[in-house]
């Protein structure tokens, strides 16, 4: 099955891991999801998404009882 290229708001913010309403029309606004008319429904593109994710820095985890 392939994955869908759009996704409604809700979807998108579930892929992000539940994120609040504000903070997705943050990065909608600040361009980093791009969000497109299809109908009436404002969707979320699944290839910003992707890039959005892949642009996250990672963590930075360190060993327990190393020097600080």
């Amino acid at each position: 099955m392939q994955k869908p290229l759009l996704y409604k708001k809700t979807a998108a913010r579930q892929i992000l891991g539940s994120c609040g309403n504000t903070k997705l029309h943050d990065l909608i606004a600040g361009g980093k999801l791009k969000a497109v008319k299809f109908g009436g429904s404002t969707m979320i593109t699944a290839e910003s998404l992707d890039e959005y994710v892949a642009s996250l820095p990672p963590v930075n985890l360190r060993k327990s009882g190393a020097a600080k």
